[in-house]
């Protein structure tokens, strides 16, 4: 499989594509253009206006060893948000960042810190699905455009 307008394929490192399998340090690691948010909710958007014909929507991102966890929410094709939410928080609300346990970290950069740490991902509206970890999630999206 190979990427498409910058987004990644999981396999190998070839021109705008990101891999789990081969990186520069050979640990695994995702490559910096498979975690930019802004990339990530195009990519979300055009894939979502396909299966479901909705131009918004949002998509929980848990981690490991945090209660609170992040919503990726985008809107006509664009990243509009990156939040926090925690276990307490009712549908719909939302904690402040600044009180979340992702404080230290910049909003578009909470994925390139955390990724290793991702327990689930979900899409609870529209498509109704959910992966175990970054990687296989990555390669659903990429399948999928």
């Amino acid at each position: 499989m190979f990427g498409w307008l910058g987004w990644p394929v999981c396999r190998k490192k070839t021109a705008n594509v990101c891999s789990t399998a081969a990186t520069p340090n050979n640990h695994g690691d995702l490559f910096e253009d498979c975690l930019d948010p802004e990339k990530l909710a195009e990519n979300l958007a055009r894939v979502f206006l396909k299966k479901t014909s909705h131009s918004v929507g949002h998509i929980h991102f848990y981690f490991r060893n945090t209660s609170d966890h992040v919503i990726l929410i985008w809107a006509e094709g664009k990243l509009a948000k990156v939040l926090a939410k925690s276990p307490h928080c009712e549908k719909g609300e939302y904690t402040r960042w600044s009180e979340s346990q992702f404080c230290d970290h910049e909003r578009k950069a909470v994925f390139k810190t955390y990724h290793p740490q991702i327990s689930r991902i979900e899409i609870d509206e529209g498509l109704r699905k959910s992966w175990p970890s970054y990687p296989k999630f990555i390669n659903w999206l990429a399948a999928n455009q």
